[in-house]
């Protein structure tokens, strides 16, 4: 999940930058440099952010299953 966060965040970064700077200037040297830049910056932000959705996820899910367990337990004690 990490890494799919960081490469589309990286790449709808690479892309608005580029976009932007096409219609902004119409310097292509420069917009691929900023671009390439948002790209990596925002590539490592959206991969921690996967990261940590997938542990909340994954403990989350954990917490449920045991909270199921014991309530089947209980049921079948009675």
């Amino acid at each position: 999940m990490a890494s799919t966060y960081g490469g589309v965040l990286g790449f709808l970064a690479f892309s608005t930058v580029l976009l932007r700077e096409a219609v902004k200037s119409g310097n292509v040297d420069a917009a691929m440099v900023r671009a390439v830049l948002c790209l990596f910056g925002f590539a490592v932000v959206g991969y921690f952010i996967g990261w940590a959705a997938e542990i909340i996820l994954d403990d989350s899910v954990q917490v449920q299953i045991a909270r199921e367990i014991a309530e089947s337990s209980e049921t079948e004690t009675k």
